[in-house]
Protein backbone atom coordinates (compact mmCIF):
# COMPACT_ATOMS: atom_id res chain seq x y z
CA UNK A 1 0.00 0.00 0.00
CA UNK A 2 1.30 3.34 -1.00
CA UNK A 3 0.42 6.40 1.35
CA UNK A 4 -0.07 9.88 -0.74
CA UNK A 5 -0.57 12.99 1.06
CA UNK A 6 -3.96 15.48 0.75
CA UNK A 7 -3.30 19.05 1.43
CA UNK A 8 -6.46 20.54 1.60
CA UNK A 9 -5.69 21.27 5.27
CA UNK A 10 -2.69 23.53 3.81
CA UNK A 11 -5.95 25.79 2.27
CA UNK A 12 -9.00 25.21 4.54
CA UNK A 13 -10.13 24.06 8.51
CA UNK A 14 -11.06 20.51 6.29
CA UNK A 15 -12.25 17.70 7.96
CA UNK A 16 -15.69 16.97 10.76
CA UNK A 17 -13.21 15.99 13.52
CA UNK A 18 -10.68 18.84 12.71
CA UNK A 19 -9.80 20.89 16.01
CA UNK A 20 -6.80 23.03 14.77
CA UNK A 21 -7.95 24.39 11.70
CA UNK A 22 -5.48 25.31 8.66
CA UNK A 23 -1.85 24.22 9.02
CA UNK A 24 0.38 26.69 9.66
CA UNK A 25 3.18 27.17 6.30
CA UNK A 26 5.97 26.42 8.46
CA UNK A 27 3.87 23.01 9.67
CA UNK A 28 2.73 22.50 6.28
CA UNK A 29 6.86 22.27 5.17
CA UNK A 30 7.87 19.65 8.29
CA UNK A 31 4.72 17.36 6.73
CA UNK A 32 6.61 17.66 3.14
CA UNK A 33 9.77 16.66 4.72
CA UNK A 34 8.34 13.96 6.38
CA UNK A 35 6.75 13.00 3.78
CA UNK A 36 9.36 12.97 0.65
CA UNK A 37 12.31 11.04 3.23
CA UNK A 38 9.46 8.79 4.07
CA UNK A 39 8.96 7.85 0.19
CA UNK A 40 5.57 9.47 -0.16
CA UNK A 41 5.29 10.60 -3.71
CA UNK A 42 1.73 11.58 -4.46
CA UNK A 43 0.41 15.13 -2.78
CA UNK A 44 -3.03 16.11 -4.11
CA UNK A 45 -3.90 19.80 -3.73
CA UNK A 46 -6.80 21.67 -5.48
CA UNK A 47 -7.85 25.19 -7.05
CA UNK A 48 -10.76 24.91 -4.73
CA UNK A 49 -8.49 23.98 -1.46
CA UNK A 50 -8.29 27.73 -0.72
CA UNK A 51 -4.73 28.67 -0.21
CA UNK A 52 -3.43 24.91 -0.44
CA UNK A 53 -1.70 25.26 -3.78
CA UNK A 54 0.36 28.08 -2.83
CA UNK A 55 0.99 26.69 0.50
CA UNK A 56 2.99 23.96 -1.11
CA UNK A 57 4.03 26.13 -4.09
CA UNK A 58 6.01 28.09 -1.60
CA UNK A 59 7.10 24.93 0.72
CA UNK A 60 8.53 22.88 -2.19
CA UNK A 61 12.29 22.61 -2.72
CA UNK A 62 13.03 22.88 -6.52
CA UNK A 63 14.17 19.09 -7.02
CA UNK A 64 11.29 17.69 -5.16
CA UNK A 65 10.36 14.04 -6.29
CA UNK A 66 6.77 14.42 -5.65
CA UNK A 67 4.32 13.46 -8.50
CA UNK A 68 1.96 16.35 -7.99
CA UNK A 69 -2.20 15.86 -8.87
CA UNK A 70 -4.24 18.96 -8.88
CA UNK A 71 -7.68 19.59 -10.19
CA UNK A 72 -9.93 21.62 -12.19
CA UNK A 73 -11.69 24.65 -11.18
CA UNK A 74 -15.51 23.48 -10.66
CA UNK A 75 -17.59 25.47 -12.84
CA UNK A 76 -21.36 24.79 -11.68
CA UNK A 77 -23.36 25.46 -14.47
CA UNK A 78 -25.86 23.55 -16.79
CA UNK A 79 -23.91 24.07 -19.59
CA UNK A 80 -19.64 24.23 -20.49
CA UNK A 81 -19.92 27.37 -22.76
CA UNK A 82 -16.63 29.00 -24.35
CA UNK A 83 -16.28 31.41 -21.70
CA UNK A 84 -16.00 28.95 -18.87
CA UNK A 85 -13.45 27.00 -20.86
CA UNK A 86 -11.75 30.23 -20.78
CA UNK A 87 -11.75 30.13 -17.17
CA UNK A 88 -11.06 26.30 -16.94
CA UNK A 89 -7.76 27.38 -19.03
CA UNK A 90 -6.75 30.38 -16.42
CA UNK A 91 -7.51 28.97 -13.70
CA UNK A 92 -4.76 25.99 -14.37
CA UNK A 93 -2.27 28.60 -15.60
CA UNK A 94 -2.81 30.04 -12.37
CA UNK A 95 -2.12 26.74 -10.25
CA UNK A 96 0.66 26.29 -12.30
CA UNK A 97 2.05 29.52 -11.30
CA UNK A 98 0.69 29.15 -7.37
CA UNK A 99 2.71 25.38 -7.41
CA UNK A 100 6.09 26.62 -9.14
CA UNK A 101 5.37 24.22 -11.47
CA UNK A 102 5.65 24.11 -15.24
CA UNK A 103 3.79 20.85 -15.56
CA UNK A 104 2.09 18.69 -13.22
CA UNK A 105 1.96 14.56 -12.66
CA UNK A 106 -1.99 14.77 -12.76
CA UNK A 107 -4.81 16.64 -13.25
CA UNK A 108 -8.24 15.74 -12.96
CA UNK A 109 -12.01 17.03 -13.62
CA UNK A 110 -12.57 18.19 -9.58
CA UNK A 111 -16.19 18.55 -10.34
CA UNK A 112 -17.42 15.50 -12.51
CA UNK A 113 -20.76 16.63 -13.48
CA UNK A 114 -18.92 19.22 -15.87
CA UNK A 115 -18.10 16.84 -18.35
CA UNK A 116 -21.67 15.20 -18.12
CA UNK A 117 -23.39 18.19 -18.96
CA UNK A 118 -23.70 19.86 -22.35
CA UNK A 119 -20.59 21.26 -23.92
CA UNK A 120 -18.55 18.69 -21.38
CA UNK A 121 -16.35 17.43 -24.46
CA UNK A 122 -14.67 20.75 -24.54
CA UNK A 123 -12.94 20.31 -21.21
CA UNK A 124 -12.21 17.07 -21.99
CA UNK A 125 -10.41 18.33 -24.81
CA UNK A 126 -8.73 20.52 -22.98
CA UNK A 127 -7.59 18.05 -20.93
CA UNK A 128 -6.32 15.98 -23.77
CA UNK A 129 -4.26 19.05 -24.79
CA UNK A 130 -2.39 19.93 -22.08
CA UNK A 131 -1.25 16.21 -21.53
CA UNK A 132 -0.21 16.04 -25.64
CA UNK A 133 1.94 19.14 -25.04
CA UNK A 134 3.62 17.66 -21.59
CA UNK A 135 1.81 20.15 -18.95
CA UNK A 136 0.23 17.22 -17.23
CA UNK A 137 1.09 13.55 -17.73
CA UNK A 138 -1.77 12.10 -16.87
CA UNK A 139 -5.25 12.92 -17.10
CA UNK A 140 -8.39 11.81 -14.48
CA UNK A 141 -11.31 12.52 -12.44
CA UNK A 142 -12.63 12.22 -9.16
CA UNK A 143 -16.25 10.59 -8.74
CA UNK A 144 -18.50 10.18 -5.66
CA UNK A 145 -20.30 7.05 -7.19
CA UNK A 146 -20.58 4.28 -9.25
CA UNK A 147 -23.06 5.67 -11.91
CA UNK A 148 -21.26 8.79 -11.87
CA UNK A 149 -18.07 6.45 -12.88
CA UNK A 150 -19.96 4.38 -15.54
CA UNK A 151 -21.42 7.62 -17.33
CA UNK A 152 -18.17 8.91 -17.45
CA UNK A 153 -15.82 6.01 -18.44
CA UNK A 154 -18.57 5.05 -21.05
CA UNK A 155 -18.01 8.40 -22.47
CA UNK A 156 -14.48 9.26 -21.86
CA UNK A 157 -10.62 7.58 -21.33
CA UNK A 158 -8.70 8.60 -17.98
CA UNK A 159 -5.73 7.79 -16.92
CA UNK A 160 -6.75 8.14 -12.85
CA UNK A 161 -10.01 8.29 -10.99
CA UNK A 162 -10.09 9.78 -7.00
CA UNK A 163 -12.90 7.78 -5.46
CA UNK A 164 -13.73 7.17 -1.55
CA UNK A 165 -13.35 4.31 -0.46
CA UNK A 166 -12.68 3.53 4.09
CA UNK A 167 -13.74 0.64 6.13
CA UNK A 168 -17.11 1.90 6.16
CA UNK A 169 -17.70 3.13 2.83
CA UNK A 170 -16.93 -0.32 0.67
CA UNK A 171 -19.58 0.66 -2.13
CA UNK A 172 -16.76 0.81 -4.89
CA UNK A 173 -15.49 -3.05 -3.74
CA UNK A 174 -18.90 -4.18 -3.21
CA UNK A 175 -20.43 -3.53 -6.72
CA UNK A 176 -17.39 -4.49 -8.28
CA UNK A 177 -16.26 -1.18 -9.53
CA UNK A 178 -12.22 -1.04 -8.12
CA UNK A 179 -12.00 -4.37 -9.94
CA UNK A 180 -13.06 -3.29 -13.24
CA UNK A 181 -10.86 0.09 -12.69
CA UNK A 182 -8.12 -1.62 -11.93
CA UNK A 183 -8.73 -4.37 -14.82
CA UNK A 184 -8.35 -1.14 -17.30
CA UNK A 185 -5.46 0.22 -16.03
CA UNK A 186 -6.78 2.79 -14.45
CA UNK A 187 -4.72 4.21 -11.38
CA UNK A 188 -7.02 4.64 -8.52
CA UNK A 189 -5.98 7.00 -5.90
CA UNK A 190 -8.67 7.01 -2.69
CA UNK A 191 -9.70 9.30 -0.53
CA UNK A 192 -11.74 9.41 2.37
CA UNK A 193 -9.78 6.99 4.54
CA UNK A 194 -10.73 8.47 7.79
CA UNK A 195 -14.36 9.20 6.62
CA UNK A 196 -13.27 12.98 7.17
CA UNK A 197 -12.11 11.45 10.47
CA UNK A 198 -15.10 10.33 11.75
CA UNK A 199 -13.20 6.56 11.54
CA UNK A 200 -10.76 8.46 14.08
CA UNK A 201 -13.37 9.57 16.61
CA UNK A 202 -14.05 8.37 19.95
CA UNK A 203 -17.91 6.85 20.04
CA UNK A 204 -18.87 9.32 21.92
CA UNK A 205 -18.09 12.25 19.92
CA UNK A 206 -20.02 11.30 17.36
CA UNK A 207 -21.84 14.64 16.01
CA UNK A 208 -25.37 13.85 16.05
CA UNK A 209 -26.10 13.81 12.71
CA UNK A 210 -24.75 9.74 12.99
CA UNK A 211 -26.82 8.74 15.85
CA UNK A 212 -27.82 5.78 14.00
CA UNK A 213 -24.12 4.84 12.82
CA UNK A 214 -23.22 4.54 16.91
CA UNK A 215 -23.68 1.32 17.62
CA UNK A 216 -22.35 -0.11 13.99
CA UNK A 217 -18.77 1.87 15.38
CA UNK A 218 -19.13 0.90 18.95
CA UNK A 219 -19.15 -2.33 17.36
CA UNK A 220 -16.04 -1.84 15.29
CA UNK A 221 -14.34 -0.12 17.79
CA UNK A 222 -14.55 -3.65 19.75
CA UNK A 223 -13.50 -5.38 17.04
CA UNK A 224 -9.73 -3.38 17.09
CA UNK A 225 -9.54 -3.38 20.90
CA UNK A 226 -9.92 -7.27 20.75
CA UNK A 227 -7.07 -7.42 18.13
CA UNK A 228 -5.02 -4.97 19.84
CA UNK A 229 -5.31 -2.18 17.03
CA UNK A 230 -5.83 1.72 17.36
CA UNK A 231 -8.42 3.02 14.86
CA UNK A 232 -5.67 4.48 12.80
CA UNK A 233 -3.78 1.13 12.13
CA UNK A 234 -7.52 -0.44 11.20
CA UNK A 235 -8.19 2.63 9.23
CA UNK A 236 -5.08 2.43 7.30
CA UNK A 237 -5.12 -1.24 7.44
CA UNK A 238 -8.08 -2.25 5.58
CA UNK A 239 -5.89 -1.03 2.52
CA UNK A 240 -3.64 -3.92 3.01
CA UNK A 241 -5.50 -6.07 0.87
CA UNK A 242 -6.91 -3.64 -1.93
CA UNK A 243 -4.41 -3.97 -4.40
CA UNK A 244 -6.44 -2.35 -7.13
CA UNK A 245 -5.37 1.08 -4.97
CA UNK A 246 -2.47 2.49 -6.57
CA UNK A 247 -2.46 5.41 -3.44
CA UNK A 248 -4.13 6.20 -0.21
CA UNK A 249 -4.08 10.18 0.46
CA UNK A 250 -4.12 11.28 3.81
CA UNK A 251 -5.04 14.45 5.07
CA UNK A 252 -2.99 15.20 8.68
CA UNK A 253 -2.86 18.70 10.51
CA UNK A 254 0.55 18.32 11.55
CA UNK A 255 3.92 16.80 11.10
CA UNK A 256 3.30 14.26 14.46
CA UNK A 257 -0.10 13.16 12.85
CA UNK A 258 1.70 12.16 9.03
CA UNK A 259 4.67 10.17 11.21
CA UNK A 260 1.48 8.23 13.49
CA UNK A 261 0.11 7.57 9.94
CA UNK A 262 3.44 6.06 8.65
CA UNK A 263 3.89 4.15 11.46
CA UNK A 264 0.60 2.62 11.50
CA UNK A 265 0.75 1.76 8.22
CA UNK A 266 3.32 -0.65 8.85
CA UNK A 267 0.97 -3.32 10.90
CA UNK A 268 -1.81 -5.74 8.61
CA UNK A 269 -5.10 -6.36 10.60
CA UNK A 270 -6.49 -9.11 10.25
CA UNK A 271 -9.85 -8.18 10.93
CA UNK A 272 -13.03 -9.11 8.10
CA UNK A 273 -13.52 -5.86 7.28
CA UNK A 274 -16.46 -6.86 4.91
CA UNK A 275 -18.76 -7.03 7.81
CA UNK A 276 -18.44 -3.31 8.59
CA UNK A 277 -19.60 -2.29 5.50
CA UNK A 278 -22.50 0.75 5.97
CA UNK A 279 -25.28 1.02 2.94
CA UNK A 280 -26.42 4.41 4.18
CA UNK A 281 -25.62 7.13 1.68
CA UNK A 282 -26.22 9.65 4.52
CA UNK A 283 -23.49 8.27 6.56
CA UNK A 284 -21.13 7.95 3.88
CA UNK A 285 -21.23 11.25 1.42
CA UNK A 286 -19.98 14.29 3.09
CA UNK A 287 -22.32 16.15 0.48
CA UNK A 288 -25.32 15.01 2.59
CA UNK A 289 -24.50 15.75 6.04
CA UNK A 290 -25.79 17.92 8.18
Amino acid sequence: MNLGLGTVQFGLPYGISNRSGQVPADEAKRILQIAESSGLKVVDTAAAYGDSETVLGSRLVPQHNFSIVTKTLPLKTDRVRPADVVKVKAAFHNSLHNLGQASVYGLLVHHAVDLLIPGGEQLYALLQRWKSEGMVRKIGVSVYDKEEAVYLFDRYEFDIVQLPLNVFDQRFVRDGTLRQLYASGVEVHVRSAFLQGLLLMPSSNLPPHFESLRKHYMAYLAELENAGMSALTGALGYFHDRPEVSTVLVGVESSAQLQECLNAVRHRPTIDFTQFAVDDPQMLDPRLWV
